[in-house]
């Protein structure tokens, strides 16, 4: 039995998440990395991966299969806000060059949010 269709957005969403994650995982146990994976939630807001080693935040990424405009962004801005010493990116699967937002986040193409949270674990 195999899948004819292609993902929902939403199941695609939910796919490339899980996979980015994976390989966050996979690349720090490749390269020894002591950091903490996790994510940050508060309410309704949360952010998919959080990078840290005890209380130092190395890194936070927003993880983004579809469009990103401001309005898709809002708990990425309310950790921001709250955080505003943790460097934070959004991680896209469409975007093929890295740009920022009007308010100022910073989206990356997935493999670059890969090699940053490989320059910040160092």
């Amino acid at each position: 039995n195999r899948l004819l269709d292609p993902p929902s957005g939403q199941e695609l969403g939910l796919l490339f998440e899980s996979w980015f994650i994976n390989e966050a995982h996979r690349l720090r146990d490749y390269y020894f990395k002591g950091d903490t994976l996790s994510f940050w939630r508060d309410g309704n807001h949360e952010i998919d991966l959080l990078v840290h080693s005890g209380l130092d935040f190395k890194l936070a990424i927003e993880i983004k299969s579809g469009e990103i405009d401001d309005a898709s962004l809002l708990s990425t801005r309310n950790f921001m806000a709250l955080h505003p010493d943790v460097p934070i990116v959004v991680a896209s699967l469409k975007a093929t060059t890295p740009r920022k937002t009007e308010s100022g986040i910073t989206i990356l193409p997935w493999k670059d949010a890969l090699e940053l949270y490989l320059e910040k674990s160092r």
